[in-house]
């Protein structure tokens, strides 16, 4: 009997022991991994060979279950926010540049200037500024503040009627009309998505927007420039009329209104039409391309930008925020989310990404590009003559997601310039009093 007392009093023991290190009612069980949740609005890559970071991430950290939410783009910035409102906040997220500064004001975000990704971003100081709130960097920038002015045409094209690459915008014009009168569509877009008209607005007349901004309000951001009182039919006027006119000359293809964005690219891949205008993801996408594979005998990637005049002796070019990573406040003390956030926003990674996709970037990394497109890509940005501009001055509600593309969009469907930029006045006049600084 004593034996078994014994027993009995050496087993409480163990387990008093198991309970002091954590194993309480409820705890996980030795070996069960932690669950996260991350919400984007681009799925994990579909292809074999295409660079899938959430994939590397898990294979690396056995330990980690992550649910990762793909939420539809258009709707992206209402979904987060009802999920956000329901309480149901993620651990980490990739955010659309106006949702940086709305959630870091509300408070969920986490404070992330200290770490890797975040004291790198601090060496760029314009995207630093655009990615803070209350006085704290509050993301760092996925896309390294990539440029999306990129027009991408097609060499084969090209080649078939004796054109170089436009220089000068005369030289642009004069290609488009060699195209047209060739019967062949010439400027395409995926209308039926809405958002590729946002790559309308700059890639033809950012520096003279910046010129306008510059000497309305003394600032090369166009939102700044706004709020202090600039109007958009000044600072886009320029850039609408010039759309107009290329939709008018036929220029610009009616065949894209009803197309979705991956029609457009495909179409343009089928050597079907001339320029693509897009950001620097459609190099990495060609070359991903496998099914169907491209027919060279069709189709050779090109890339330039537009061949406007400078202002003052330089050609400005946005440098977009295409995403950004965020970590929430409730998660900046689980070690596996932050392991998740720093990995994202890790030179390692970012290196890896960006040489990938072909991305231009403002951070202080050396990309490893052997693509001749991408090298040219990046070499036409370099010098003295080129200036980067990133927005850290907040937009109206709506602005550059749906109102600006939308404009553009009425336009190619027949709307004339004049109303669609009076359109653009009335909706930022109405707009104003929302924008919080």
């Amino acid at each position: 009997m004593k034996k078994v007392l014994l027993l009995l009093a050496g087993l409480c023991v163990i387990a008093g022991v198991a309970t002091a290190n954590g194993a309480k009612e409820g705890a996980a069980p030795a070996g069960a991994k932690t669950k996260l949740t991350m919400v984007s609005w681009f799925p994990r890559p579909t292809q074999a060979g295409d660079h899938d970071q959430i994939g590397e991430f898990l294979k690396a950290n056995p330990d980690i279950e992550l649910d990762y939410q793909v939420l539809e783009g258009s709707r992206y910035e209402e979904l987060v926010r009802t999920k956000i409102t329901a309480g149901d906040i993620p651990d980490v997220m990739a955010l659309m540049t106006p949702q940086v500064k709305d959630f870091g004001r509300l408070g969920i975000l986490s404070d992330v200037s200290k770490t890797p990704g975040g004291l790198m971003q601090a060496k760029v100081p314009s995207l630093n500024a655009a990615l803070a709130a209350n006085g704290k960097t509050v993301a760092v920038n996925g896309s390294a503040g990539v440029v999306q002015h990129t027009i991408f045409y097609n060499k084969v094209i090209f080649r078939k009627y004796g054109i170089s690459e436009p220089k000068t915008k005369a030289e642009f014009d004069a290609a488009c009309a060699k195209l047209k009168a060739g019967g062949e569509e010439v400027i395409i877009y995926g209308g039926a998505d809405t958002w590729p008209y946002k790559l309308a607005q700059f890639p033809l007349g950012f520096t003279s927007q910046v010129k306008v901004a510059l000497e309305k309000a003394g600032t090369t951001d166009l939102m700044e420039a706004l709020y202090k009182g600039a109007k958009p039919s000044e600072i886009y006027g320029d850039t609408m009329r010039y759309f107009k006119m290329l939709v008018d000359k036929g220029y610009v293809s009616k065949t894209g209104l009803t197309m979705t964005w991956p029609e457009s690219f495909t179409y343009f891949t089928d050597g079907k039409c001339a320029f693509l205008p897009q950001g620097p993801w459609i190099v990495g996408m060609v070359a991903a391309q496998k099914d169907p594979v491209i027919d060279p005998k069709v189709f050779e990637l090109g890339v330039m930008f537009f061949p406007e005049e400078q202002f003052n002796g330089k050609r400005y070019f946005q440098g977009y925020m295409e995403y950004s990573f965020a970590l929430a406040a409730k998660a900046e003390k689980n070690p596996a989310a932050v392991r998740l956030f720093e990995f994202l926003t890790s030179e390692a990674n970012l290196k890896a990404e960006l040489s990938f996709f072909g991305r231009p970037t403002l951070f202080p990394i050396q990309l490893d590009i052997k693509d001749p497109v991408q090298q040219k890509m990046i070499g036409d940005l370099s010098g003295p003559g080129v200036e980067m501009v990133i927005f850290s001055f907040p937009e109206a509600k709506g602005w550059g997601e749906t109102q600006m593309p939308s404009a553009f969009k009425a336009v190619h469907a027949g709307e004339t310039a004049e109303k669609a930029l009076a359109s653009l006045d009335a909706f930022y006049a109405d707009h104003k009093a929302d924008i919080k600084q």
